[in-house]
């Protein structure tokens, strides 16, 4: 199961840094839209990633 975990983090993690990084520079180009967008996909994964290491109950 920790296996599991560390990949798992792992791909949350750069799921965070890619969709931060391009959510940012979608911002700077007046692409409000999509910016906004990849900034919500990024906040909801570290929100993930946050549940997955503090083992909380599944949110429903």
């Amino acid at each position: 199961m920790w296996a599991l975990k560390i990949i798992f983090g792992a791909l949350l993690i750069l799921i965070i840094l890619g969709t931060g990084i391009f959510g940012y520079i979608a911002w700077r180009a007046q692409a409000r839209k999509w910016g906004a967008g990849l900034l919500a996909i990024a906040a909801i994964c570290a929100y993930l990633f946050y549940w997955l290491i503090l083992e909380l109950p599944i949110p429903l």
